[in-house]
């Protein structure tokens, strides 16, 4: 193979070349899956949060009575009345002003 600038590489250099970027790709990809994974611990310990929560079931009624009752509710919008098209009077020319 041969490099941009024209000069000679041996194989035993493209070998060590390609294993460190394989090297770099493979430490990449390993500190991709961690932060993922640790994502998805979090997500998960917030969902155990959330379900270990509760409330006795007369406060849960008397919140959702409350809700509601308070919540705001969207209003309709009117149909808006379509406008009349005007007819263009356009400009007469001379001899239809003399023909009447």
């Amino acid at each position: 193979m041969e490099a941009v600038s024209g000069r000679f590489e041996s194989v035993k250099r493209i070998k060590v070349w390609k294993e460190q970027t394989w090297i770099v790709m493979a430490e990449v990809l390993y500190q991709a899956k961690a932060n993922f994974e640790k994502e998805e611990r979090c997500k998960e310990l917030k969902q155990l949060w959330v379900e270990d929560t509760w409330m006795l079931p007369d406060v849960n009624e008397r919140i959702e009575q409350f809700s509601q009752e308070y919540s705001v509710k969207k209003k309709k919008k009117k149909d808006k009345h379509s406008k009349k098209v005007k007819k263009e009077k356009g400009k007469k020319s001379k001899k239809q002003k003399y023909e009447k």
